[in-house]
């Protein structure tokens, strides 16, 4: 009875512990040992014992008993109570439960049970995971499985690691590099592994990496990596028009002229991909290489112009400005995403007849810092110039005018799309500064006004992303809603500078602003 509480003294009955192996199938007895030790006289003594389930379930890991058992009186003696523990090939802490005694008579029973223990003899599992396939842009799902059902909670680490043959992919680039621990609980046979394969625009064949399992708790690795295979999307892509609609009815007709110098912004539905291109002389944009997936369409409205109405194949998006619920598939062209204009703002048509109008809806090249013109001046002497910030800006941004005091004076002032006056410059030793906190979303109109015919514009502390100058940008735009001067330029041969090209004077009956007619391109940023 070593490691057993006993009772000290006569006509006790104790019981002792007992354990044995489960086995696979079938009952195995476990055999606990009943004493009566040092009986005070003759009598005859009985006891009464009952199992007790502890860890150890009752009829799934053993059958339970109760009886009775007689002592003679006299002498110390033991007799044996068997309980029929029942096998399985679960692999499983091992287990316990306890053989009671009670309602002695003629003796004492000790209030110390008998502890039977169910030692598990099982072989643990065996994990595994499966390759998987998936494509760009989405989740590739492993399915790591145990061999059987354990009674042990299973811990699985994993990683993803480079493959070792074929078109390899890098991790960063063509998938998230991903780790963690799996955790099977009791019963629990399947869990899976989601590595996220990170979209492109490249024309490239299918990639593969692999997913390894590390050193598992309770278990042991049949089959411990898998090979995920990326295959590729194709990419696809969005364009359509933004034009002056003469005849308001939403649609683009073959005397209808585009507007060049326009933004457009396609984002993809959840985050993750923007893309932005400005229109070309004709009003046409091409978004290419887009992932497929779901986008939103946006125009920055051209703030020298009144909003018009929007049409894709004649039907009108009811949300201002944008469209939304583009579905895009692999290699898929969706065209004719039109933007309507209603023309020029009364407000601005003289600005536009002078040729004093800047565009500032697109970014064309540089970073902001760089001066207006390849000239680098203005000449507010020969009229008021004016400048849209299209997209307003967000957070504080600075415009500084700089020029020579003794050729005369220009100020600065910036309007609302109200033109309602917000700030104006104040003057410094080079010139002017005009220093506005803006909130993007609508435009911002800066007059330049003065005597002076040869001033500098330099706009400071505007973000800038350099893909957007071009096709567009799979990082997205970052410019807060503001932009950059375009390359559309409105002149006349009294203030032309040494980059641009004089028009030609406008018609009386001139009803549509077109290029080499009412007005010249001219890349104004260097």
């Amino acid at each position: 009875f070593i490691g057993t509480d006993i009772n000290i003294g006569q006509n006790v009955f104790t019981v002792s512990p007992a354990q044995v192996d489960e086995g696979d199938s079938g009952p195995t007895n476990m055999v606990f040992t009943v004493t009566r030790f040092l009986p005070d006289d003759d009598s005859v003594a009985t006891v009464v014992y009952t199992t007790s389930p502890g860890t150890a379930t009752a009829g799934v890991d053993y059958l339970p008993q109760t009886g009775t058992l007689t002592f003679a009186g006299g002498t110390t003696s033991s007799q044996t109570v068997t309980i029929p523990v029942l096998g399985d090939t679960t692999d499983e802490p091992n287990e316990t439960f306890q053989l009671v005694l009670s309602n002695a008579v003629n003796a004492t029973s000790s209030q110390s049970p008998g502890t039977g223990t169910i030692l598990d003899d099982d072989d643990p599992v065996s994990v595994s995971i499966a390759d998987a396939i998936g494509s760009e842009g989405q989740d590739l799902t492993f399915v790591v499985t145990l061999s059987a059902p354990s009674g042990k909670t299973v811990t699985v680490p994993f990683s993803t690691a480079a493959a070792l043959s074929g078109n390899l992919a890098t991790a960063g680039v063509d998938y998230e590099t991903t780790t963690g621990t799996l955790t099977f609980l009791p019963g629990v046979t399947q869990q899976s592994v989601t590595v996220e394969a990170i979209g492109d625009i490249a024309l490239e064949s299918s990639e593969v990496f692999r997913v390894l399992l590390n050193a598992p708790t309770n278990a042991v690795i049949d089959d411990g990596q898998a090979q995920g295979t990326i295959l590729d999307v194709p990419p696809a892509l969005i364009s359509g028009f933004v034009y002056t609609d003469l005849d308001k009815d939403g649609v683009k007709d073959s005397n209808e002229t585009g507007i060049l110098g326009v933004r457009i912004t396609a984002t993809r539905d959840g985050g993750g991909y923007t893309q932005s291109t400005i229109t070309h002389a004709d009003g046409g944009y091409t978004l290419l290489g887009l992932i497929p997936g779901t986008y939103t369409l946006t125009e920055t409205q051209p703030g020298f112009y009144a909003d018009g109405r929007d049409k894709h194949l004649g039907v009108e998006t009811p949300t201002n400005d944008k469209y939304t619920g583009i579905v895009l598939g692999p290699s898929q062209a969706a065209t004719d995403y039109n933007f309507g204009e209603n023309g020029i703002r009364p407000e601005f048509v003289a600005a536009f007849i002078n040729r004093r109008a800047f565009f500032a809806s697109a970014i064309v090249t540089g970073q902001w810092g760089i001066q207006v013109a390849a000239g680098g001046t203005v000449n507010p002497k020969a009229g008021d110039v004016w400048v849209s910030f299209d997209g307003g800006w967000d957070g504080q941004r600075v415009i500084e005018a700089t020029f020579d005091a003794a050729q005369g004076n220009a100020t600065m002032t910036l309007y609302n799309t109200n033109l309602v006056k917000i700030a104006d410059s104040f003057p410094t030793a080079t010139g002017a500064q005009l220093t506005y906190n803006g909130v993007s979303g609508a435009p911002y109109f800066l007059k330049i006004s003065g005597t002076n015919p040869s001033v500098a514009l330099n706009f400071r502390n505007f973000t800038f992303d350099p893909l957007a100058a071009t096709s567009g940008s799979t990082g997205g735009s970052t410019d807060g809603g503001s932009s950059s001067l375009q390359s559309g330029r409105f002149a006349s041969a009294a203030d032309a500078e040494p980059s641009v090209t004089p028009a030609t004077a406008p018609s009386a009956n001139d009803l549509v602003w077109q290029e080499d007619d009412d007005w010249v391109a001219d890349s104004l940023l260097s």
